[in-house]
């Protein structure tokens, strides 16, 4: 009968150690093999490619095609498609019109503009007439003004004279009563002359007073006359500047009015052209 064999532990193999080399090996093997993974995990995972460029549809009637046409529109039909041969007169597409009330809406438009017009020009008129309404009335009331400035010279210069007299006849009363008092003193004039002599006298001062106040009196009217005179003058000027900037305003207004209603009739009288161009767009 056999005996089965022992294990022998081997005490010389584990007092050996592993060669140095193989060590290092096997862990710049385990760090490459982390790294590996590691970048495998954080790398983007990408299945599609990005670039530009238009998609274009395969069918040629299902593209979106840019067509000049003498009329904006939208092509509702193509009698034609991309290669076929065409001559002139050829209708290549039919064309529907963005506003099928585009005509109506012109010839409202149009009556309008007329009207805005003659309400403009109505305006202007008025305008023109009350410039020369406020011209007219500021000549006529400077006139007047200037009237009553000369009226009031001239009673000025009047009321100088009677002044100049006053002072005259002050003078010569004050005179008298001087010799009058002189001759009752000495018993050669009667008390009724001195009294006459003083009343005189007393007379002759009041009127040159009065005839002083007076002078002032014009010197005020005078002033007061060229006051009025450059009011006039002020106020025609306001009224006529003004009106006249609301004139130039309306004149504006009647060219823009005058423009735009030249524009529709040009586009009315296009509306023919238009009608046979949206029937149907021709190779030239």
């Amino acid at each position: 009968m056999t005996e089965p064999v022992r294990s022998i532990p081997l005490v010389a193999a584990t007092l050996v150690p592993a060669p140095v080399r193989a060590e290092i090996v096997v862990r710049w093997l385990v760090l490459g093999l982390v790294a590996l993974c590691s970048a495998l995990a954080l790398a983007p995972w990408q299945q599609s490619v990005s670039g530009q460029g238009r998609v274009i549809a395969y069918a040629p009637v299902e593209r979106r095609q840019s067509v000049d046409a003498p009329v904006s529109g939208r092509i509702v039909r193509w009698f034609v498609q991309e290669g076929d041969m065409v001559v002139a007169g050829q209708e290549l597409a039919e064309i529907s019109d963005n506003d099928p009330l585009f005509s109506e809406r012109l010839r409202t438009e149009r009556a309008a503009v007329a009207s805005k017009l003659v309400s403009y020009e109505e305006q202007v008129t008025a305008l023109e007439a009350q410039i020369a309404n406020a011209t007219r009335v500021r000549r006529t009331e400077t006139v007047a003004a200037e009237a009553k400035l000369r009226v009031a010279t001239e009673k000025l210069r009047s009321l100088r004279l009677k002044l100049e007299a006053a002072d005259a006849a002050l003078v010569t009363a004050t005179l008298n009563l001087g010799r009058t008092r002189a001759l009752a003193d000495r018993g050669l004039a009667a008390e009724r002359d001195l009294e006459f002599a003083t009343l005189n006298a007393t007379k002759a001062r009041t009127d040159r007073e009065g005839a002083r106040a007076d002078v002032d009196a014009a010197l005020g009217e005078i002033d007061a006359a060229r006051a009025a005179i450059e009011k006039v003058r002020a106020d025609g000027d306001v009224k006529i500047q003004d009106a006249e900037v609301k004139l130039r305003s309306g004149r504006s207004e009647v060219a823009d009015a005058r423009a735009a209603l030249t524009r529709l009739e040009v586009t009315i009288a296009r509306q023919p052209t238009r009608s046979s161009a949206l029937r149907g767009l021709r190779w030239c």
